[in-house]
């Protein structure tokens, strides 16, 4: 008599044998999700662009941009929860994560934007006043070597 090692448990499907059969249910469940967001997310993301293109190309004034603003919150709230529960439903969540860069960038990116604006903002300070103090460090050196006096910088 002997032992054969164990096998995956193999589930017959309409497509022919499908291994892994537990973890099965948690896939067609978020293909089933999938299904049903993905043609309203393709609508919606083609309805964002002139959200996110006619600021760019006009000056707007007053209400109409706290309109475009407010739909782009909207839309931008749209997918994050739509990833959201996409991860969610996964039954590999780093795997999908590793698959969904692209999805993950369309979230990431305008939640950035101030971050990226402020973070330039600090480091342009920041070198000026790397620039300042290097300056008044070198012309206190000067002024102390020139009455005898040796300046040390660690």
């Amino acid at each position: 008599m002997t032992l054969e090692p164990a096998e995956a448990p193999v589930a017959e499907c309409s497509t022919g044998p499908v291994v892994d059969a537990p973890s099965r249910p948690v896939e067609a469940r978020l293909e089933r999700f999938s299904t049903r967001v993905d043609p309203w997310m393709t609508a919606l993301a083609v309805a964002w662009l002139p959200v996110l293109v006619v600021p760019l190309i006009t000056d707007l004034h007053g209400s109409s941009v706290a309109v475009l603003s407010a739909l782009d919150y909207f839309v931008w709230a749209a997918f994050a929860v739509e990833y959201g529960i996409k991860i969610w439903l996964a039954g590999d969540r780093r795997s999908f994560f590793r698959h969904h860069l692209l999805d993950l960038a369309v979230i990431a990116v305008p939640i950035l934007r101030p971050v990226r604006l402020a973070e330039l903002f600090r480091v342009v300070r920041l070198a000026r006043v790397t620039a300042v103090l290097g300056n008044g460090l070198r012309r206190a050196r000067a002024v102390l070597t020139h009455h005898g006096l040796h300046f040390a910088a660690a």
